[in-house]
């Protein structure tokens, strides 16, 4: 959400603009509005552990992490996250349209194919998979950088 309210803003900015495992709105939409069925799970958690506002954070091992000492260490940095930054919509009247190069790297064990396929729709430059889940920055870190090196060598 933050990435695209960003490009919407200083497009002339951004020479390549990277959702690695992403949400890809559109103007007036919210993370919830993107993934339906998700908010009353939210808003219950929240409740009961949050004080109305503030969503439990995910364990790591839902974020794809299997090693023992990744999962203690991304524990025990995990904070929780108002539920306000998932009701938000996203105010994005430029969209993506000025930007010239984009890219999607999926990271298939998280369950967002569908902003993959979106972006394959929407004509991104690349649109990739890692056999990973949602952190693979912590878990695939060579087949992540090599994603992202392969996009800047589109750039022509």
């Amino acid at each position: 959400m933050l990435l695209t309210g960003l490009a919407d803003r200083v497009p002339d900015r951004i020479r390549w603009l990277v959702y690695l495992d992403a949400l890809l709105p559109a103007d007036g939409q919210s993370c919830f509005d993107l993934m339906p069925g998700v908010e009353a799970g939210f808003q219950s958690s929240a409740d009961r552990s949050g004080q109305g506002w503030l969503v439990p954070p995910m364990d790591a091992r839902d974020l794809g992490i299997t090693n023992p000492a990744d999962i203690s260490w991304v524990n025990s940095r995990l904070t929780g996250m108002p539920i306000l930054t998932h009701r938000e919509k996203l105010s994005a009247p430029l969209g993506l349209a000025k930007i010239k190069r984009r890219a999607f790297v999926l990271c298939e064990q998280f369950g967002f194919h569908h902003f993959a396929e979106i972006a394959r729709q929407q004509g991104f430059d690349l649109v990739k998979s890692i056999g990973a889940g949602h952190d693979v920055q912590l878990t695939h870190p060579g087949r992540l950088a090599w994603n992202l090196i392969e996009s800047q060598r589109l750039d022509i």
